[in-house]
């Protein structure tokens, strides 16, 4: 569609009043003596012909368009691409935590109660954190064996909570005994008691996911020899802060339901928002579990896992 001289110039005038001006389709009426609808067909026509384009400024760092799909085909509140190729998990460790410190920053309003699990791409996050409001940070999981000190839940509640001077509630426990009447006693202590207490109250968990196909799992490399065979035998795919589950995202019974002095996958399913953080080639059945299970409601993720997702 072309336009004539004396038309163009009357279009640009009022595309210019309406986009640039922000004059409402009235004024713009009145200033030029022509009725509110021929305002409203020049700007169609001004769109039409091209006289008016309009350019989106995307975000390099995140892919909309795979965020979108992906926030539909598994039915969550929302998911985050990180743009790019198919990429391991260990590449994407820092990308991936500084992106979901932004998710998390726009997500967490005032008094929250927010659950933290522990592992390398939540203290990238913690990280890359610059400011949140006041929160009750509550630590989801005890202590991992061996496990960086940096990425240990207990550590991950302080450094949290203190970005928005908020207080921090930890557990100075493992993340398991080995005995049941050991469990018992601990479960019993108060200021443990009072942790797991708060878990019924949780508004949001933040945790990563676990690989148990290709093993990308802090759980998995300090199980007891015996107990991961054990859910190895069950057909265990993944985890998601405390719960281990197949491919379908269905649980799979282990010592933990006995023997976990953390949080319980029961609990897990009672919070409102569940923001899991993962990415790369070794966790796309892991993740694609998660998902499955409805154990998610929030996703992080790379363009490489998300292309995977949908293809399934």
């Amino acid at each position: 569609m072309s336009i004539q001289p004396l038309q163009k110039i009357q279009a640009i005038a009022v595309a210019k009043a309406y986009f640039i001006e922000r004059r409402t389709k009235s004024q713009i009426a009145e200033d030029l003596a022509i009725s509110r609808f021929r305002v409203a067909r020049i700007l169609d026509e001004a769109i039409e012909s091209g006289l008016v384009k309009f350019v989106i400024a995307e975000q390099d760092e995140i892919d909309s368009e795979l965020s979108q799909r992906l926030t539909k085909r598994f039915a969550i509140k929302q998911a985050v691409v990180l743009s790019g190729p198919d990429a391991a998990a260990k590449t994407l460790m820092q990308k991936l935590g500084s992106l979901a410190a932004s998710v998390v920053e726009e997500i967490l309003t005032p008094g929250m109660s927010v659950g933290i699990a522990s592992g390398r791409v939540l203290s990238a996050m913690a990280d890359a954190l610059t400011h949140l409001p006041f929160l009750d940070v509550v630590q989801a999981t005890g202590a991992l064996p061996g496990m960086e000190f940096s990425h240990n839940s207990i550590e991950l509640v302080h450094r949290i909570a203190q970005v928005g001077g908020g207080k921090a509630h930890p557990i100075y426990i493992p993340m398991w005994v080995d005995n049941l009447e050991t469990a018992r006693n601990l479960l019993r202590e108060p200021s443990v008691a009072a942790v797991h207490e708060r878990y019924n109250h949780l508004d949001v968990l933040i945790t990563g996911i676990g690989s148990w196909v290709q093993p990308e799992s802090c759980m998995f490399s300090t199980f007891p020899a015996a107990w991961r065979q054990q859910v190895l035998d069950g057909g265990v795919c993944a985890d998601l802060c405390t719960a281990l589950m197949d491919e379908q995202g269905q649980m799979v019974p282990s010592p933990l339901d006995q023997l976990s002095l953390s949080m319980s996958p029961a609990q897990i399913r009672k919070i409102p928002e569940v923001i899991a953080i993962a990415g790369g080639q070794e966790k796309y059945t892991a993740i694609a579990a998660t998902l499955k299970g409805n154990w998610v409601t929030t996703l992080v993720t790379d363009a490489g896992t998300a292309r995977y997702l949908l293809s399934l």
